[in-house]
């Protein structure tokens, strides 16, 4: 259910210090997103097993 528009208000009200305060925290992303053992897993085929395609 939507809510009406005092919830929306007291919503924002309750949420808009958080939020920025979670827009100021500093983001510190990886320059390579990869699994650790990524370099020793095989790759899977693309077909699913048990296809004849």
């Amino acid at each position: 259910m939507p809510l009406t528009t005092i919830q929306r208000i007291a919503f924002d009200s309750a949420t808009g210090a958080l939020r920025e305060k979670l827009a100021a925290l500093p983001v510190d992303i990886p320059t390579t997103r990869m699994a650790p053992n990524a370099e020793g897993t095989p790759n899977r085929s693309a077909k699913p097993e048990g296809s004849s395609v």
